[in-house]
């Protein structure tokens, strides 16, 4: 091992060194020599340990929250001292980075006695309000596994935007872990239809109140928006977000619908408006085949093409 003064080792960093599986060894610039088989045969037996510790101080970290939550943070790490409480931990907006000032803070705490029930506590901690709720960590998972089974569901379940405070038997992270890698599901041939038909509808009203009513034809274009983008995030199978965060989320995946909708946002004039309003119907219609007529969009199935059939027979007559 050579000298290594604070100067030089300042000009010249830390070493580093190579172990096997990809493992690598950092050390002072003092040690130059490469490392010996005994020390590398006194490393490795060590490195699981390390690594354990590492992921338990990752676990303990504490989140950065609010100044406004730290009494709440506090208040519920305390509760760890008690053997009746497992876990607890926050999520909706706060948990997200999207909470207003005065948003209430969701929590739920998992306890080990079935006397645990659903009801909604509000106390109120440090100037904050909370959403406060008491399960027992089999409710808990029963209420995660029918959030995973909803066909509908556009938003990360519950556990997947959450900030742990504790959690003793290490279940909730093992749960996050994996709700942080569920995917939305595929649209079906039918669920796409219905979406082509609501995004035709769309531009058909703007359309229809244009030289009517330009007003209202401003009005049902914002209204619609939302509805716009949401049947984009659908079909393309990506989570929903907050409406803030919107325009970020988009412009990591789909820059060109980002700035159409900047444009439609910024623009004032109702033609022009309209104009970029096509664009991005015609933008999100693309992967679903495009405009198509109404008629076009009857259900596939058997039952009905038999009724509508009959149906505009009955009109030919």
């Amino acid at each position: 091992m050579n000298e290594c003064c604070s100067h030089c080792h300042l000009l010249a960093g830390c070493c580093l060194h190579p172990l096997p599986h990809d493992h690598k060894a950092i050390l002072c610039c003092g040690h130059s020599a490469s490392l010996t088989m005994e020390e590398i045969e006194t490393i490795l037996p060590k490195i699981p340990v390390w690594e354990a510790q590492e992921k338990q101080l990752l676990m303990q970290t504490v989140p950065i929250l609010p100044t406004c939550l730290r009494p709440v943070y506090q208040a519920l790490q305390c509760l760890e001292e008690h053997e009746r409480y497992l876990a607890a931990f926050i999520f909706g907006p706060v948990a997200r980075g999207v909470a207003v000032e005065q948003s209430n803070t969701d929590v739920f705490v998992i306890v080990n006695e079935n006397r645990a029930n659903h009801h909604l506590n509000h106390p109120m901690i440090g100037g904050v309000h909370l959403n406060l709720a008491f399960l027992t960590l089999e409710q808990f998972e029963e209420r995660t596994r029918k959030e995973i089974d909803q066909s509908q569901r556009m938003r990360p379940v519950t556990i997947a935007e959450s900030i742990i405070i504790f959690d003793k038997t290490k279940k909730l992270h093992h749960m996050r872990e994996e709700a942080q890698l569920l995917q939305p599901r595929a649209t079906s041939a039918r669920e796409r239809q219905a979406l082509q038909s609501m995004l035709f509808q769309c531009h058909k009203k703007a359309e229809h109140f244009l030289e009517e009513d330009p007003p209202t034809a401003l009005l049902v274009m914002h209204m619609d928006l939302v509805n716009v983008l949401l049947a984009h995030y659908k079909q393309q199978q990506k989570w929903w977000v907050d409406p803030q965060h919107i325009l970020a989320d988009l412009s990591t995946w789909d820059l060109l619908l980002t700035q159409l909708v900047r444009d439609f946002l910024t623009t004032g004039e109702v033609y022009a408006k309209f104009q970029i309003w096509s664009a991005i119907i015609d933008h999100i219609l693309q992967p679903l085949g495009g405009h198509h007529p109404l008629p076009a969009q009857n259900c596939p199935c058997n039952h009905c093409q038999k009724d509508v059939a009959l149906l505009l027979e009955a009109e030919i007559r």
